[in-house]
């Protein structure tokens, strides 16, 4: 007898209730929350593509959301995936990729951590490691609205359009 596969997953409940119940110091490894946050990350991008493409011929961008819950503040959901046909507008604690169906490839065209990140790597440029250089450079132009000009870019937007009031932070 085949069982259903959501009735096998836990809730968000029961895992938040297991790991109370493990005893820790309160510190979760940095590289342990990466990695739980990233586990099924590329296989639900690619089944996501794969789910767009039977739909539509042109190319398309795709917003990557990480939920956290407002009332348990460690406690993460896994990855939103949203499929736009123009560019999204750029906001703190996002990833946006572009499939282009001609090259038949995905594109990064930005990742920006939470709004508290931006402005720490800001602050701390000069401490940033080179691994997070890009990152850095992603915040950057967050900051200075640059990433609002690429969206416009891409959307065939004017650079001076009235219509879109840009909202980025001022740091």
């Amino acid at each position: 007898m085949k069982q259903n596969k959501t009735l096998l997953q836990k809730t968000a409940g029961q895992r938040i209730l297991e790991n109370f119940q493990v005893a820790t110091d309160g510190k979760i490894p940095v590289m342990d929350l990466s990695a739980a946050m990233l586990q099924d990350y590329m296989p639900k991008l690619l089944a996501t593509i794969d789910e767009q493409c039977r739909y539509t011929k042109e190319s398309f961008y795709i917003e990557v959301l990480q939920k956290q819950e407002r009332l348990l503040p460690n406690t993460f959901r896994p990855h939103v995936m949203i499929c736009h046909t123009t560019c999204p507008r750029p906001y703190p604690d996002q990833t946006i990729f572009r499939y282009n169906q001609n090259a038949g490839r995905v594109e990064l065209i930005w990742v920006l951590p939470p709004e508290d990140v931006i402005v720490h790597l800001i602050e701390n440029y000069k401490y940033v490691d080179k691994d997070e250089r890009e990152l850095l450079e992603f915040c950057v132009m967050y900051a200075r609205g640059d990433l609002w000009n690429l969206m416009k870019k891409f959307n065939g937007e004017s650079a001076d359009s009235p219509l879109l009031i840009n909202e980025a932070i001022t740091i």
